[in-house]
């Protein structure tokens, strides 16, 4: 996972940056413990990297955060890198509407109408609404097939 490419860190004050990894969705704890890891190996090849700001990442409480997080983060620490992990409240559980956008393998596609709990898009396209999780863009509009589901 590239996390370092994908979250854009916005300033938060004069003393912080922000990676808000939310967007991640159910993989906010990967996508934290692969920023982690890729800044500590940054600064550990490169003798560079550091800033003298806190380095925030932001999640929300139902991220599963790996023990590898603890190393990443005593390593930082050990080079001069100020870091932490913060936990905002869990987003709203919400359900998928008319209008909202469904992200396939090769596009977007528009949720025309919801019968029996059973999205439909397109000419003959349909996915029961059960199948739809919150996409991991964090669009609240745009929702995801999960394969893993019956």
């Amino acid at each position: 996972m590239v996390v370092r490419d994908t979250v854009k860190p916005y300033p938060r004050g004069d003393d912080e940056i922000i990676f808000d990894v939310r967007p991640f969705g159910q993989k906010q704890g990967e996508a934290i413990d692969s920023y982690l890891h890729t800044r500590l190996m940054h600064m550990s090849t490169t003798g560079i990297g550091t800033t003298r700001k806190l380095v925030v990442l932001l999640c929300d409480s139902t991220a599963t955060i790996p023990e590898s997080v603890n190393h990443w983060l005593t390593g930082l620490k050990a080079g001069g890198q100020r870091a932490e992990i913060q936990c905002a409240a869990a987003p709203e559980k919400r359900s998928p509407k008319i209008g909202d956008r469904i992200l396939l393998k090769d596009g977007y596609v528009s949720i025309h109408s919801i019968e029996q709990d059973i999205a439909f898009y397109g000419s003959k396209g349909h996915v029961p609404l059960q199948n739809l999780v919150p996409a991991a863009n964090g669009y609240e509009d745009c929702w995801e097939v999960d394969a893993s589901l019956p």
